[in-house]
Order: C-alpha cells, then sequence, then structure tokens
C-alpha cells in the first residue's frame, strides 16, 4: 500500500518529519510530495528548496526526483533544490548518485561530502564545487534573517540555515565569509532582539526559531 503526503505550496518555512525519523526542511513556498511503501520512499520536487536529513535503510531506498534529476540518498544529508528551470543537489554529510534525467544515456554522479551538481537549463555543471571555491564574501544592510539564509544556503556546500517562522522576519546586518557560517550564527546571538532567537544544529543544518515556535 503507497501512502501519499502532499506538501503544496507551503507559505514559509516548515518541516515535516516521515514515519521512520528522516526529516525534511522547507524552504519558502515549496511544492513537494512524498510517497511512501515498504520497497521506497519517493519524493517528487516540483519546486522550490528542501533540505533532507535522511534515515539510511540499504533495504528500503530514499529518492528525489525533479524534472531534471534523480537524488538517491546512500546516508546523508543533503539539499535538492528546483528553481529557474534548474535543479540544484548539495551534498553536507555522506554520499547520493545523482542521474540527470535529460541525458538517460549517462551514469549516474556519484557526489560526496562538501559537493554540489547542477542539472537542467542550457548545460549541466558534472563538476563539484567545493567551499574552498565558492564565492566567500557576503555584505547586506537590515536584511531578514529569511534573506540571509537565502544567499548563504545557495553557495555553502558546508552549512545550511533553516529559519523557521516569525525569526525569519528578523532584521540582520553586517558582512560575512560565506565559508565561516559561525561568524553568522554570533551575529544572529548578538543582536539585541528580544526575546532572542533559539538556534539549533541537526547535522549540517542550522535550526533558527523563536522560543516558542517549532
Amino acid at each position: 500500500m503507497t501512502s501519499r503526503l502532499s506538501l503544496d505550496r507551503a507559505a514559509g518555512n516548515s518541516t515535516a518529519t516521515l514515519p521512520d525519523g528522516s526529516r525534511m526542511y522547507m524552504e519558502g513556498e515549496t511544492d513537494v510530495e512524498v510517497r511512501r511503501s515498504p520497497q521506497a520512499v519517493d519524493v517528487t520536487l516540483h519546486t522550490g528548496l528542501v533540505h533532507f536529513t535522511v534515515r539510511h535503510d540499504p533495504h528500503r531506498p530514499f529518492r528525489v526526483t525533479t524534472p531534471d534529476a534523480r537524488v538517491v540518498d546512500v546516508g546523508t544529508q543533503f539539499s535538492v533544490a528546483r528553481e529557474d528551470g534548474r535543479t540544484s543537489v548539495v551534498v553536507f554529510q555522506g554520499v547520493v548518485d545523482v542521474t540527470d534525467l535529460k541525458a538517460p544515456d549517462a551514469p549516474p554522479s556519484q557526489l560526496s561530502e562538501r559537493s554540489k551538481i547542477i542539472l537542467g537549463g542550457a548545460s549541466r555543471d558534472p563538476a563539484s564545487q567545493s567551499a574552498a571555491t565558492a564565492p566567500n564574501i557576503l555584505q547586506m544592510l537590515h536584511a531578514s534573517i529569511e534573506e540571509w539564509a537565502y544567499a548563504f544556503n545557495r553557495t555553502s556546500v558546508t552549512t545550511n540555515f533553516v529559519v523557521q517562522g516569525a525569526a525569519a522576519h528578523r532584521r540582520l546586518g553586517g558582512t560575512i565569509n560565506l565559508n565561516d557560517p559561525e561568524k553568522l550564527i554570533r551575529q544572529i546571538r548578538s543582536s539585541k532582539d528580544n526575546p532572542p532567537l533559539v538556534i539549533e544544529r541537526d547535522g549540517a543544518f542550522v535550526i533558527i526559531r523563536e522560543k516558542d515556535s517549532r
């Protein structure tokens, strides 16, 4: 029996925990479907960005499919974005296999920790992007924490920020190095806003929320 969970056009950031303990952190407006069966967990991402923490089961593969790609978890934390007609996959911990659905004869690409691949659009970028080669300076004045997270998440291959609830609208200004997520965390902690925000870690993901928001 196949069960289906539809999370259509989620307003704001949200989190879903699947029965096996895997977690999905959805950023912004995300259109995603989840189908569970004894044989597999299949996620279809139509648009938006989802961060995954997967409870790996070698007998029950966890697969994410977009119009451009199929991603198969091999025990990891990773993010998949479908935006502007392209799919990007970033691996923070572990390994995933990525198949280019528009190049069916090409073998899958195996992405390891701190790697990124972009598929779809005019061309495919087969190269892994390391933190050392990514653009690394970000400066914004009086931007929301959600805007900081958006900019950081689309560049960093080491850490992603998940901002939940009203915390997304808090304002922050300054300059950070995108290879140094701890600096952004320190800036958020030093903010004089009341009440202070709660900052928690889930592996490579940093969860930011207000004290009573879950």
